[in-house]
């Protein structure tokens, strides 16, 4: 397995960041963390979406989508910092609020320490919170308007450039989720702004976290009268492209929560 580490300075620069709330560039702070991954390996070429005359020169922006890649020990958060660290640009996360857990200690310490923390790097990197999945019955409101606000900070941006990770939760290790109720939906609706759909399939393989980046692709047209089988379509679109970049061993998938 890959070595992660977090270089001392540049840590203790964006905790510093977070504490005082000052706005700080992603970009570049990935590209410094990234330097603590011993080995990152990126197939693809993700420089290319960039280039006048490449594939994606066509749209209006790009949504990066990529597996939420499990492993006990693995901290998810080493994936959008290996991507970012690689994409040309200032990239748009939309992550969760908070870690929830099932009980009763971790919900009632770790819950709202993550809170508090997730929403000051938000602040700090411009990112869109969104309450967890699956969402508390509280939260449905809170999930809806953070929904509205990517949309919103999508139709004020001459070239948005967005990433997403449509699972949203641990999968088990070595598997896929279909993504929950809802995404599919959300995806379409930023597809239908203009974005194209660029898969990233994340996993680690021969001592390396390795990204492999597919190519932008669209997606069909839309039945009005059929909401519910769309969102399910979307999900299905979306995860079997980035299915396609992983490993034929972990292109499984595990049964979704209700």
């Amino acid at each position: 397995m890959p070595a992660y580490r977090y270089p001392p300075w540049t840590t203790l620069a964006i905790a510093l960041g977070v504490l005082a709330g000052r706005p700080r560039l992603l970009a570049r702070d990935s590209r410094r963390l990234a330097s603590g991954i011993s080995c990152l390996r990126v197939a693809g070429e993700p420089q290319a979406l960039f280039a006048d005359g490449g594939r994606a020169a066509g749209a209006r922006g790009l949504l990066f989508t990529f597996n939420h890649y499990s492993r006990p020990g693995f901290k998810v958060w080493w994936i959008p910092i290996a991507m970012a660290s690689v994409v040309p640009c200032e990239m748009h996360w939309v992550m969760a609020t908070a870690w929830t857990f099932p009980d009763w200690l971790r919900s009632h310490t770790l819950t709202p320490l993550t809170t508090w923390l997730f929403h000051r790097l938000a602040r700090v990197y411009g990112f869109t919170p969104m309450p967890p999945m699956p969402p508390r019955p509280w939260e449905l409101t809170a999930r809806a308007n953070a929904v509205r606000e990517v949309l919103r900070w999508t139709r004020a941006q001459a070239r948005p450039v967005i990433g997403l990770a449509p699972e949203g939760m641990d999968p088990p290790p070595g598997k896929m989720m279909m993504p929950p109720a809802g995404v599919g939906r959300f995806i379409d609706h930023l597809a239908r702004l203009g974005l194209a759909i660029v898969p990233v399939g994340a996993y680690e393989e021969g001592g390396a976290l390795c990204l492999d980046f597919g190519q932008p692709y669209a997606l069909g047209a839309r039945d009005e009268n059929a909401r519910d089988s769309r969102d399910r379509e979307v999900g299905q679109i979306v995860m079997q492209h980035i299915a396609e970049r992983l490993p034929p061993h972990l292109r499984s998938f595990a049964d979704s929560p209700a």
